[in-house]
């Protein structure tokens, strides 16, 4: 009976310092799995900053591709306004050439006159 009971603890301590062990082992899983965790979390946070850096150029980007359109359309008024100076000018040169020649036609008829 002594020998039976004597077993029985020896069964238990075994199992015991397995349950330790593996308590151990265990214990050591967990801070691995923690530590790739704090890893992976520490990966996405780059990534996220990342992403906020390339957002922020993206929208730099488009602003400044705004504002070059802003100033293509500037340049084109710009153009366009000088086409119509230009024309307008060249209108008037042609109406100014007609009112000379018709001024010099009439001098010429009234010193022909005279």
């Amino acid at each position: 009976m002594l020998y039976k009971e004597v077993n029985k603890l020896c069964t238990w301590t075994q199992t015991l310092n397995r349950l330790k062990a593996d308590e151990k082992k265990f214990a050591h899983q967990l801070e691995n799995v923690q530590m790739v965790k704090e890893d992976a979390l520490a990966k996405m946070k780059v990534k996220d900053d990342e992403l906020v850096l390339m957002e922020a150029r993206t929208n730099s980007m488009e602003d400044m591709k705004k504002e070059l359109e802003m100033k293509l359309t500037i340049a084109k008024l710009t153009v366009f306004k000088a086409k119509l100076l230009f024309d307008t000018l060249a209108k008037n040169k042609e109406r100014i050439m007609a009112e000379v020649k018709q001024s010099e036609a009439a001098i010429h008829y009234r010193k022909g006159g005279l």
